[in-house]
């Protein structure tokens, strides 16, 4: 594509816009200058960048030298990157000089200085004395260096999830693995070729990436880069540029309907937006269909490990689908066990759900992390509980590790949380099991309120019962919090919630 339309726009990135020719030149220099620093193929580099268009060209260089590429995300700080650079062994490391108010440049010179070897830091946007800079290594690079046979199957990707019971776990991709990820979504969503895609998700997480530098690069889409979210910003964006796309987590969707509906903006040629992440509660799809009359609005699911489980809906004649499920059975192939088992459930039953497919990843990191993640055929377990809708669409219901036993009996949280997201006082909501001596565990809701709105138990118990949940589905605790904590990958850390609860409870008892 570089040679044949080198004028060609693929990143937006405020008012740079990156063509084609000149990435695919400075990302062959930037390899070549890689290369001459002594990093040979399946060497790690990693990245540590907000959405600049700078991680366009380091992704393409990575590539061109048989590079792993590590993205971190930028609001990791001395614990996360010391143990992601050291189990990565990362030779080197891109940063910003600063970025809201956190030196990178101190503090990564801090980790880097435990670490044997330590990597050596590349500043972007930014200079310093002794330290290399992005544009130092661009322009001194040969853009004729010949790039090194590299195999499909190498590894090329190393992505780390966020651990809530143990260190963060590195998710190995493949050059293949990540061609498939573009090649699954010009299948399900393609055209992509001059579609301008709005880019609010961190590009260091696999969506972001996803969108900002797969799909432009290998299908002709346009990635519109946003640094820092903002909902008016993010509306103009969409207008100037004739943005078409954007799959975010819920809070942006959140803030564009929001933004829609104080300005009467309908987006007439808009054609997907898509949510995934933390549980996206049925009602913010419907209000999407509602608000803008011309798009496909879909729930997504997919995780670090294998990014596109499912492929949503296409059509808006299946909204219902789109909205009340988590989409459909397409590219992957889904099974559903017994959690912990490789037996199938029945058809309509809930159970553990196992993934495969062509972008699953090669493994962990780890060998200890991979041990007890697959089936003995194969299958990746994702932990996540699920069942078949109508035949070819997946609903999550939970996490297995967060199933609620009250009196003997499993309670899926997720049920319950889409049920309080319809309440018109709710902007959010988590629930967790808490310990009861009675019951065992207890059900107790964090709820975020909307401005200016408040919420009784009482109320709670009504709209439940209205809604048609089994009265044991009921919250017997209701927790109020400003936010719900999340992981970078855009999911509520239950963990936090479950030690909130606890702290809670013990001042509760002693007062």
């Amino acid at each position: 594509m570089a040679a044949e339309e080198p004028d060609r726009i693929v990143l937006i990135d405020g008012e740079v816009e990156l063509r084609i020719g000149p990435l695919t030149t400075m990302a062959a220099r930037l390899a070549g200058a890689l290369l001459d620093r002594g990093l040979k193929p399946g060497d790690v580099i990693s990245v540590q960048l907000p959405n600049w268009w700078e991680g366009g060209v380091i992704t393409l260089a990575a590539a061109m030298a048989g590079l792993v590429l590590n993205p971190i995300v930028p609001i990791y700080r001395q614990a996360e990157l010391r143990h992601i650079l050291a189990d990565s062994r990362s030779r080197l490391i891109f940063i910003p000089s600063t970025f809201r108010r956190v030196d990178y440049a101190a503090m990564l010179g801090e980790v880097a200085a435990a670490l044997d070897p330590p990597p050596e830091l590349v500043l972007v946007r930014g200079e310093q004395a002794g330290l290399a800079t992005f544009a130092d290594l661009v322009a001194a690079g040969d853009p004729a260096t010949p790039p090194p046979a590299v195999a499909a199957d190498a590894p090329a990707l190393l992505l780390y999830t966020s651990g809530t019971t143990g260190p963060a776990k590195g998710v190995v991709h493949s050059h293949e693995t990540v061609g498939v990820m573009a090649s699954d979504q010009e299948a399900q969503w393609g055209p992509w070729r001059d579609v301008a895609i709005l880019v609010p998700s961190p590009v260091t997480h696999i969506t972001g990436a996803l969108q900002a530098f797969f799909q432009p690069l290998a299908l002709g889409a346009r990635a519109v880069l946003m640094e820092s979210w903002d909902p008016v910003a993010a509306m103009a964006l969409i207008n100037r540029h004739d943005c078409r796309s954007i799959c975010a987590a819920p809070p942006f969707i959140a803030g564009l309907l929001d933004e829609a509906a104080r300005t009467g903006e309908t987006l007439p040629r808009f054609r997907l937006m898509g949510s995934g992440g933390a549980g996206v509660a049925p009602s913010l799809i419907d209000q999407c269909y509602e608000r803008f009359p011309s798009l496909v609005a879909t729930r997504l699911y997919g995780c670090t490990e294998v990014p596109s489980i499912t492929s949503g809906v296409r059509s808006r004649a299946d909204r219902r689908h789109g909205a009340e499920t988590d989409g459909m059975i397409e590219l992957t192939a889904v099974r559903l066990v017994a959690p912990g088992t490789e037996t199938e459930v029945a058809q309509g039953e809930e159970g553990e759900v196992i993934a495969r497919g062509a972008q699953m990843m090669l493994r962990y990191l780890r060998d200890e992390d991979n041990v007890g993640a697959f089936t003995s055929d194969g299958w990746f377990r994702t932990g996540d509980l699920g069942r078949v809708v109508d035949g070819r669409y997946l609903l999550i219901t939970g996490r297995a590790k967060d199933l609620i036993i009250r009196k003997g009996e499993n309670l899926s949280p997720k049920e319950i949380e889409d049920a309080l997201h319809s309440h018109p006082a709710v902007a959010a909501a988590a629930v967790i099991g808490v310990p009861d001596p009675e019951r065992g565990e207890a059900v107790c809701a964090f709820v975020v309120l909307k401005p200016a709105q408040s919420l009784e138990m009482p109320e709670v118990r009504s709209f439940i019962a209205k809604v048609g949940l089994a009265p044991q589905k009921t919250p017997e605790r209701l927790e109020f919090v400003d936010e719900l904590p999340m992981s970078p990958q855009g999911k509520v850390r239950k963990d936090l919630l479950k030690a909130l609860a606890k702290e809670r409870l013990a001042a509760a008892e002693a007062g």
